[in-house]
């Protein structure tokens, strides 16, 4: 065993040597999962809000979802917007500390502080999409949204997650360089990357390998072009960011639930106002213009989370560890939330 032991840290060192992103973070494939969500296609959904709430929409792939519009509020919601509760689970576990799996009965989501902000603020829906289905989670068509998650066991008791190995992974954390024209000269705008960050109920670890970084220990997000080669990605986007991808690993980030709710900040994080509205925007010949766009038109951003901790084939294996792990299989809806149609 000394002698496998040896032989995987030499391997490790050269895997970090040849010089990927976050070659000391946190190896995927030798955390243990203490916590399932997989699909409940029966779940119950129930949404207390002040604002317009307006139910049972399809999107493309034949998902419901319904909306809370908070657009009444302006571009600065503050408080909260909603909160929804989710019940009639039948799939969903976790494992507690002396091994005893328990039934996930309910969960509890508050959302607040939908807030848009920059030239493309008036232009944004202000409103949120949450699906039937709570492992496909929500929509935030604003410029950011705060997110509180609670889970409940079979007794409808609120489950501490602090003494067990439980993780949650935001994903499909993609960005980078856009560009717009200007007299027919094809210009930068900027970087613009999508971002998630722990606010509270959660210690946050970058991948190994993963093109997401941690900034100031809790917020998710790539510092460079993660989604376009030409603009120096050694991936496109659509080599990691799809269901059943091995790359899964490559726009994700890793939190170990640490009680009993876990707080996000779902946001995007702009090196510049301009790119934060050519990502935004349709680009066309000549410099961008928003009055192309009606208020309240444009969507935003899937906030995107799962117990399905993507694995990284690319880091080397210890020969003596065989791990076994129920994962239930990574969805991925859409990307572009223009893909979102009511029927």
């Amino acid at each position: 065993q000394k002698r496998n032991n040896a032989e995987y840290q030499q391997e490790l060192m050269k895997w970090k040597n040849s010089t990927p992103n976050n070659p000391n973070g946190a190896n995927p494939n030798e955390i243990a999962q203490a916590l399932v969500l997989q699909d409940e296609p029966s779940a119950t959904i129930n949404i207390d809000s002040k604002y317009l709430v307006t139910k049972d929409h399809t999107a493309t792939d034949g998902s419901k979802y319904d909306t809370i519009d908070f657009s009444s509020a302006g571009n600065n919601q503050s408080g909260i917007i909603g909160t929804v509760t989710w019940t009639n689970f039948s799939h969903s576990f976790y494992t507690d500390e002396n091994g005893v799996k328990h039934t996930i009965s309910k969960e509890v989501l508050v959302l607040s502080d939908g807030r848009s902000t920059g030239a493309t603020a008036n232009k944004m829906l202000q409103s949120v999409h949450i699906f039937h289905d709570p492992v496909k989670f929500i929509n935030y068509n604003c410029g950011e949204i705060n997110t509180e998650i609670q889970f409940y066991d079979e007794n409808g008791q609120l489950i501490d997650f602090s003494k067990t190995s439980a993780y949650i992974s935001p994903m499909s954390l993609n960005g980078g360089r856009y560009d717009y024209m200007d007299n027919g000269v094809e210009k930068n705008a900027g970087n613009v990357f999508e971002a998630c960050q722990v606010l509270a109920g959660g210690k946050a670890f970058a991948i190994a390998g993963s093109s997401v970084n941690l900034h100031d220990g809790n917020d998710f997000y790539a510092d460079s072009d993660n989604q376009n080669k030409d603009w120096g990605s050694p991936y496109s986007l659509d080599e990691w960011d799809k269901t059943g991808s091995s790359m899964q690993y490559y726009g994700a980030g890793l939190i170990k639930l640490t009680g009993t709710k876990l707080s996000l900040h779902w946001h995007a994080h702009a090196t510049s106002d301009l790119a934060l509205q050519a990502s935004r925007t349709e680009r066309k010949d000549g410099v961008i213009d928003l009055n192309a766009f009606p208020d309240r038109s444009i969507s935003g951003a899937w906030a995107e989370l799962t117990t399905v901790i993507p694995q990284n084939g690319s880091i080397p294996q210890r020969k003596t560890t065989e791990a076994h792990y129920r994962y239930n299989k990574a969805r991925k809806v859409y990307k572009n939330p223009n893909d979102i149609k009511k029927r």
